[in-house]
């Protein structure tokens, strides 16, 4: 049995698979998300051709205002593999790229000459990758934060784990605010952000890196690990 922790809730599906593949695996939130009063005015104040997505919360508070819905509907998407391409989808947006991070997205977008303005739509923890590799292409970039991220801190577990489940340097943040790592533990992280930030804090060997920016994926690649490592 692995004992791992996910510093997010997950739902019940990905509970369900984790328990599938030998998993005691507890949920603790470390960050929580809250919606950030935004202008709509500013949908006219530029000519944007293109919204980029990063993050399923930045789909989930831009979309679900109807001025938004409506004003996005002629535009080219881009997005982040995974859970924000998905989330797109379900409200029947589809999008012209996806890629696996900030960094491989904007290379294909400049690659492909597909914008002249873009619309980054984030939240107030957004990296600047996008932003400064868009700019350096002399593509208009504005980012439109609709969301906030916040620390949960001062949760202390006393419980050790085989793993923890990290998705963003904040939920790392919110995790060392009260906790530490122990030595014996396997960091699961996506992308390279998140990474980064692990090590500085832990060995380069105990961090696996998710080839797919998913819980699932994130499971899946510690399962492996484990397999590997116990034969």
């Amino acid at each position: 049995m692995i004992k791992a922790l996910s510093t997010k809730h997950l739902d019940d599906k990905t509970m369900d698979y984790a328990h599938s593949l030998n998993f005691d695996i507890s949920c603790v939130d470390f960050i929580k998300i809250v919606p950030a009063m935004w202008d709509e005015n500013v949908l006219n104040l530029h000519e944007f051709d293109s919204v980029a997505f990063t993050s399923d919360n930045a789909v989930k508070y831009f979309v679900e205002n109807k001025r938004a819905a409506d004003w996005i509907k002629d535009k080219n998407i881009f997005s982040i593999a995974g859970k924000t391409t998905e989330k797109l989808n379900y409200y029947g947006i589809t999008t012209v790229v996806n890629a696996m991070n900030a960094r491989q997205l904007t290379e294909e977008v400049v690659k492909r000459k597909l914008t002249n303005s873009v619309l980054h739509v984030c939240g107030n923890m957004r990296l600047d990758i996008l932003g400064k590799m868009l700019t350096g292409a002399e593509i208009n970039y504005h980012a439109l934060e609709v969301y906030n991220t916040e620390l949960i801190t001062g949760l202390a577990l006393e419980t050790d784990f085989d793993v923890i489940l990290f998705y963003s340097p904040s939920g790392v943040d919110g995790f060392l605010s009260a906790n530490k790592i122990d030595k014996k533990t396997i960091c699961c992280c996506i992308g390279d952000t998140t990474s980064a930030k692990l090590r500085k804090i832990v060995s380069p060997s105990s961090i696996v890196v998710s080839p797919f920016p998913s819980p699932k994926s994130m499971i899946e690649r510690v399962a492996k690990y484990f397999e590997k490592t116990s034969g």
